[in-house]
């Protein structure tokens, strides 16, 4: 076995034994370029939160594997492709736990305060705030899909997008790298660093 092999393995195990929040911290620190290994295990997990799901699907860029120049001139093995196709799939299927709600179903005011979105925090929907631009909106990051989507050829999507991938989540956690007291580092949870490094493996 390579010490990469090795590696995730002691990793995987690690989050086998962890809660879906957990699951949900280590997806938005997480290191792209070390690969979607992680990330695929754990969109494949019945646990899985659908904010999780979500998180990961917007994180990967969707947008880059729109036909806007005709037929899709991407490698279909592309991991990232791959594991964003897996997500919508069982999006579609309802596999993952959770809801979704349109911004525009409340009143403003009486959404944030129900959900705990603060100014301060940046997690303000409101157009024209920091936090309506954030990476973490969902609301943005549909609407930049969609209107790529618009320039391409209909026959030629890949993807059927649903709009509620797109929506804020009724149990929508502050996204960040730390949540619920998980400190990270480099994109692993600190207590998985010091059994790492417990093993030699860090």
């Amino acid at each position: 076995m390579s010490d990469e092999a090795k590696w995730q393995g002691y990793f995987l195990d690690y989050l086998s034994k962890q809660p879906p929040d957990l699951w949900h911290s280590v997806a938005r620190g997480w290191n792209w370029s070390s690969g979607t290994w992680a990330l695929k295990w754990i969109v494949q997990q019945d646990k899985c939160m659908r904010e999780t799901a979500q998180a990961i699907f917007w994180a990967g860029n969707p947008e880059y594997y729109l036909p806007t120049d005709g037929l899709a001139n991407f490698d279909k093995t592309d991991e990232v492709f791959e594991l964003l196709s897996l997500i919508l799939e069982r999006w579609n299927a309802n596999f993952y736990k959770g809801k979704t709600t349109s911004l525009f179903d409340f009143p403003y005011s009486l959404y944030c305060q129900i959900y705990g979105f603060t100014d301060e925090a940046g997690y303000f929907f409101k157009p024209g705030t920091i936090g309506f631009h954030s990476p973490d909106n969902p609301i943005v990051s549909m609407s930049s899909f969609r209107d790529t989507e618009a320039q391409c050829n209909p026959k030629h999507l890949i993807w059927k997008v649903p709009n509620n991938i797109g929506w804020p989540m009724l149990s929508r956690r502050k996204l960040s790298t730390r949540i619920r007291g998980y400190s990270m580092s480099e994109g692993y949870p600190d207590e998985f660093v010091e059994l790492a490094k417990k093993q030699g493996l860090w």
